[in-house]
């Protein structure tokens, strides 16, 4: 059984990947800005979720 903080973490992977794929085939943003954006989506807005609500917690 997946956990809800697995299901949260993939959906955010998810949106970056879409993300990525948008703003590569759609923008002239420089890879950097890019990287950056899809890191953001895809690791820190997810990680600090987690840090300022309660889900995958043991609480």
């Amino acid at each position: 059984m997946v956990s809800r903080e697995n299901q949260i973490l993939g959906g955010f992977i998810l949106i970056a990947a879409v993300v990525f794929l948008l703003l590569t085939g759609f923008t002239e943003l420089s890879s950097v800005a890019i990287i950056g954006i899809v890191l953001v989506i895809g690791v820190i807005v997810p990680q600090l979720l987690f840090q300022l609500t309660d889900v995958g917690s043991d609480r």
